[in-house]
C-alpha cells in the first residue's frame, strides 16, 4: 500500500512542475472546474496561446455565464490580439456584473486606445486610484487627461508612469 502512494505521490509530482502543468492536469481531471479552466487560461495567454486561453474560457463561461474573472480574462486575450473593440465589450459586461478594478483599467485602456479618451476619462480616474502603482494604468490615465485639455495633470500622470517602469518603451 504504501509504495502503491509512492509511487502515485511520484507520478503526481510531475503535475505540479508548474503552473502550466498543474491547471492542465486539474482540467483532465476536472473538466467542470471553472477556476481551473480559468487558471490554464491565465497560462495559455502568458505562452500567447490565445486560442487555446479563449476555448477554456468560454468553455468556463458555460459552466458560469456572466462571471466577471472569466469575462475580464477573455477581455485580456483580446486586448492582446490587439482587438480592441472585443476587448472593451468584455470589459464593459464584467463591469456591469460587478465593477472590479481590472475591469476599470481594461475599459480605461480600450476607450483610451480606441480614439476616445475623453469618454474614458472617468474609467481611467476610477482605475488610477485604485492602481496606483499601475505604470500602464497612469499611462492611458495621462493620455485620456490631455486628450481632455488637463496638460498639467497629464504630464503628471505620465511622469508617475515613467518613474515606475523607466524602461517600459511605451511609456
Amino acid at each position: 500500500v504504501v509504495a502503491g502512494y509512492g509511487f502515485r505521490s511520484t507520478e503526481r509530482c510531475a503535475d505540479w512542475r508548474d503552473g502550466f502543468t498543474l491547471f492542465e492536469s486539474s482540467v483532465q481531471s476536472f473538466p467542470g472546474s471553472v477556476r481551473a479552466r480559468y487558471n490554464l487560461a491565465g497560462e495559455l495567454l502568458e505562452r500567447e496561446a490565445f486560442d487555446e486561453a479563449e476555448a477554456h474560457l468560454l468553455v468556463a463561461q458555460k459552466f458560469t455565464p456572466g462571471a466577471p474573472e472569466v469575462l475580464n480574462l477573455l477581455g485580456e486575450v483580446e486586448w492582446r490580439r490587439r482587438r480592441t473593440a472585443n476587448a472593451r465589450s468584455y470589459y464593459e459586461r464584467s463591469y456591469g456584473v460587478r465593477p472590479t478594478p481590472r475591469a476599470l483599467s481594461g475599459l480605461c485602456r480600450t476607450i483610451v486606445v480606441g480614439g476616445q479618451a475623453e469618454a474614458g476619462l472617468e474609467y481611467c480616474a476610477a482605475a488610477a486610484s485604485e492602481y496606483p502603482a499601475d505604470a500602464m494604468v497612469l499611462h492611458f490615465f495621462g493620455l485620456a487627461l490631455e486628450a481632455s485639455g488637463r496638460h498639467e495633470e497629464a504630464v503628471h500622470a505620465l511622469l508617475d508612469a515613467q518613474r515606475l517602469e523607466p524602461g517600459h518603451a511605451g511609456i
